[in-house]
């Protein structure tokens, strides 16, 4: 998702496949381009690779160069292609990861200044899959120690109707740390 202070060109983001709403906050516009349905993709693939839930990471250790798996990720229902568990998982990444610029791209084109990507939720806790996005992604990608953002906004927004804050915009932003590829 990107922020703009100001409506962007809407014929633009239609033939960029980027979806403009208003900004969370109700102040300025933000452009939602979609990548993939990371959590079914990461899910089929880590039960393809017979890979216990919380331990597919732990085979991109082990990886040759990663697998072409094509479009697998458009199809996860489809058979996996074959090859070392860590190279395919590895190459599962890089699908999504490729995805996840192409998305950039999109929404770069509505606003070229755009200048990062912020990693949140469950992709922030996979070491291989951040690598990856950080040597693909053409801008600088920053991992929020948020890692579970919904429950963070939740929280934000309980602290602003009990007063904490007067907006759950003006809650404490969590730590963030730059990702090298």
């Amino acid at each position: 998702a990107g922020r703009f202070a100001a409506l962007p060109d809407l014929d633009v983001a239609l033939g960029r496949r980027v979806a403009v709403s208003v900004a969370p906050g109700g102040v300025g516009w933000a452009g939602l381009a979609g990548a993939a349905r990371a959590g079914v993709v990461l899910r089929a693939a880590a039960g393809a690779l017979s890979a216990p839930p919380d331990q597919p990471d732990r085979l991109d250790r082990l990886a040759g160069p990663p697998v072409d798996v094509g479009d697998w990720i458009d199809d996860p229902s489809a058979d996996l292609p074959e090859g070392d568990p860590g190279a395919v998982w590895a190459g599962v990444l890089h699908a999504l990861s490729r995805r996840a610029a192409d998305a950039v791209e999109r929404i770069r084109a509505l606003q070229p200044e755009w200048d990062r990507m912020v990693v949140i939720g469950g992709g922030g806790r996979s070491e291989p899959w951040l690598r990856a996005k950080a040597a693909i992604t053409p801008v600088p990608v920053w991992r929020s120690a948020a890692v579970e953002a919904a429950a963070r906004g939740a929280a934000a927004c309980a602290g602003a109707a009990t007063g904490w804050w007067p907006s759950p915009g003006a809650a404490p932003a969590p730590p963030m740390a730059r990702v090298d590829g």
